[in-house]
């Protein structure tokens, strides 16, 4: 078989990785082998796979990541010790990784306080070795078997061994949020981060995870994250996912989620950064009563591109789901949304909605929305909608008869339209936090507008 050079440096960087493999859970390495096996026989995917028909690789192909731990530039850890503290949220319990990697002294700067009664949460690398059964009957259970697999899933099957693992024993209620800060750091040479996180939460748990990914400095990074939820009876997780990541970067993750009955997850997604950026996520209400929701909202500027996939299944009866995407889009930036809501034939009385909706700021932005319903019962109420535009001109005529000038009515309607998905975080701690970053990518300087 003819492999493509883009390939190589990936197939040699896991052969390398071979004695390493020895060492692993048992069953992990014949997961990593397949994996990167079919990746060689997939290759990197192009504008005619559908799934990625609006997203251009080229400048990621052009790219060369180093595989390996990356040796920082940073002379000293004073710099990263200040992006964490800014960047951990303060009543949270939390792993840092930075570079893909955990080291404990940047852990210390996290809050110390114990974990609660039902709570176990620790890197990756930590449980490979204290309980070995669980990550092999967990790690790629649910994006191994998933039809949508493509070559970055299968790159982190193949190379990752650090993120978080979190277990919520059964009934265990955790009022301060979790929260995994992947930070990318300046290195010698772009680096490639392949993060893998597991969240296994018990009968009737309740607990709240904040995934952050930022940059410090303007370096190039690739982060390749892939998260595995496994919801039991009545469990229920919100899943608040940030992106701000510098505008070289790419960032692609996956987040997959298996839900038994009368369960509930919810997703509240804010994609603001990095040159290239595909996020997915894919719900399976697997039983009868279970419920989710989906929320995102992306903001474009210069030549970013923002690709995002929601797919719904419903499997079981008496199902509900909710989907809400916006966009706003400025410069020559380009945001896609993908979803795809299945109800399976047995799935009756199935509730859901997905709409998608898109402001242009600018005449070379462009939008592509596809939403679908695949119904395979007629016992249903499905719907679904996508809308894209410009600002209302009567709401921005209105604001300009009150005296307020043309660019802060623009802003000011702007925010408005992107506070909707805002305002879908309950928490009034997490939504000050997310509202900050929002208007920080949104506003710039016009935030007294909106106070």
């Amino acid at each position: 078989m003819t492999v493509s050079p883009s390939l190589t440096p990936y197939l040699d960087a896991f052969h390398k990785r071979q004695p390493a493999l020895a060492l692993e859970p048992p069953g992990l390495a014949p997961r990593r082998q397949a994996a990167i096996d079919r990746f060689a026989a997939l290759g990197f995917p192009t504008v005619k796979d559908e799934a990625w028909r609006y997203l251009r690789l080229g400048s990621f192909l052009n790219t060369a990541f180093s595989l390996s731990r990356p040796a920082s530039t940073i002379s000293t850890s004073a710099v990263i010790h200040e992006a964490i503290d800014a960047l951990v949220l303060p009543n949270s319990h939390a792993i840092v990784l930075v570079n893909g990697e955990y080291n404990p002294e940047y852990n210390a700067t996290a809050p110390s306080t114990a974990l609660p009664r039902g709570l176990r949460i620790r890197p990756l690398s930590a449980a490979f070795a204290e309980s070995p059964e669980l990550v092999t009957a967990h790690f790629d259970a649910l994006v191994g078997t998933a039809e949508s697999q493509h070559a970055f899933t299968l790159l982190n099957t193949a190379f990752a061994t650090e993120g978080a693992v979190i277990e919520l024993a059964a009934d265990a209620v955790i009022d301060r949020p979790l929260q995994l800060l992947c930070l990318s750091t300046p290195s010698a040479s772009p680096h490639a981060a392949f993060l893998r996180n597991l969240v296994i939460a018990g009968a009737y748990s309740r607990a709240t995870l904040v995934t952050t990914y930022a940059s410090v400095g303007d370096e190039t990074a690739l982060t390749a994250a892939t998260t595995e939820f496994f919801l039991a009876k009545g469990a229920a997780f919100i899943h608040l996912d940030s992106q701000d990541q510098n505008a070289t970067s790419f960032h692609l993750s996956d987040t997959a989620v298996l839900q038994a009955g009368d369960s509930h997850f919810s997703s509240h997604l804010f994609s603001l950064g990095a040159r290239v950026s595909r996020k997915s996520v894919t719900v399976s209400l697997d039983a009868p009563g279970a419920t989710a929701a989906a929320y995102g909202l992306y903001v474009g500027h210069r030549d970013q591109q923002l690709d995002h996939h929601v797919i719904m299944n419903h499997r079981e009866p008496h199902g509900r789901s909710r989907t809400l995407y916006k966009g706003i889009l400025d410069d020559a930036s380009r945001g896609a949304f993908d979803g795809l809501v299945k109800v399976f034939p047995e799935a009756r009385k199935t509730d859901a909605e997905q709409i998608t909706r898109t402001i242009l700021l600018s005449d070379d932005a462009e939008a592509d929305p596809k939403p679908q319903l695949e119904i395979l019962n007629d016992d249903v109420i499905c719907a679904h909608g996508a809308s894209v535009g410009q600002i209302d001109a009567n709401a921005l005529f209105y604001l300009r008869t009150r005296g307020i000038g043309e660019s802060d009515a623009r802003r000011l309607l702007t925010y408005a339209f992107a506070r909707d998905v805002v305002d879908t975080v309950e928490s009034p701690e997490l939504r000050a936090v997310i509202d900050a970053q929002v208007r920080h990518a949104l506003l710039n300087d016009a935030q007294e507008l909106v106070s």
